[in-house]
């Protein structure tokens, strides 16, 4: 496998002009929902850094999930807590299998470190599933190493369409938390940002510049697979110490963008969802 880092970035297509007038590109899209220590042999709790990437059917290049150094460990407690995923930056697409690849250790109270779990597992591709008229299916694959077993939840999205999400704080301050869903997936909610528990701007090995206050934020998450099938993306929002969020809804695009206005308070943020389709195929562009 190529150890480089994935150049290819989001928005390849947004901004695209279609040969003919209708665009059918059936790509099937990957969303890791949580990356999770089952199991620990050194028990709990840990602490825990290194690097989580995916290797998706576009160019098997490293796309970073997790990634923090020595200085920036994040605590697990249980087997309950996932890590903290400061990735992908952009839309995963599955047609032969993709690779999740581990290299995490961790510090002891004494800085010793010591490697924790490396390996990697494999997403089953396309020719080893069957949609049975569902636009998403969601599975979990294991890792077990010497010290640890690490799961893989994730959701397979039939018709898949890359939404990539960037917020504006226009006025005011924001602290809170971003999060998105798709219509026919309520409850499957993907944390985009959230400084609320002190951890945003570590998610990245200390060199995530996520801010919450004014201006632009960058979100942990920005990148999403989104079914065409489905009616709509949601964007939710909602300020530290509040229990109700605000939304606004994008209807699913092959590409293009559209925008909105977020009003949470004395806060007014600006959102984006820019729409590209995901091919690993040539794509028949003027």
């Amino acid at each position: 496998m190529c150890p480089s880092t994935a150049p290819i970035g989001p928005m390849r297509f947004t901004d695209a002009i279609f040969k003919g007038e209708t665009v059918e590109v059936d790509s099937v899209g990957l969303n890791i929902l949580s990356v999770k220590i089952a199991c620990s042999d050194i028990g709990f709790p840990i602490q825990v850094y290194g690097t989580v990437v995916v290797r998706d059917s576009i160019d098997y290049k490293r796309v970073y999930l997790f990634r923090r150094d020595s200085d920036h460990c994040q605590i697990i407690n249980s087997k309950k807590d996932g890590l903290i995923l400061s990735g992908p930056k952009r839309g995963l697409v599955l047609l032969d299998d993709d690779y999740v690849e581990t290299d995490l250790w961790v510090k002891d109270n004494q800085g010793h470190c010591r490697q924790f779990s490396k390996g990697f597992l494999t997403i089953p591709g396309l020719a080893c599933r069957s949609f049975r008229g569902e636009c998403g299916v969601v599975a979990t694959e294991s890792l077990a190493t010497r010290l640890s077993t690490v799961d893989v939840r994730y959701e397979v999205v039939r018709y898949a369409r890359e939404a990539t999400i960037s917020v504006e704080v226009v006025q005011g301050e924001f602290r809170g938390i971003i999060a998105a869903h798709t219509s026919s997936n309520k409850r499957r909610i993907h944390v985009l940002y959230d400084d609320t528990s002190k951890v945003t701007g570590a998610a990245d090995g200390g060199n995530n510049n996520s801010h919450g206050g004014r201006g632009v934020i960058q979100l942990m998450r920005p990148a999403l697979s989104v079914s065409a099938a489905e009616d709509e993306l949601r964007i939710l929002a909602k300020t530290a110490g509040s229990e109700r969020y605000k939304r606004l809804k994008f209807p699913s695009r092959v590409h293009s963008g559209d925008d909105g206005v977020l009003t949470l308070g004395d806060v007014i943020m600006h959102v984006k969802v820019d729409w590209s389709i995901m091919d690993p195929l040539p794509v028949d562009v003027v």
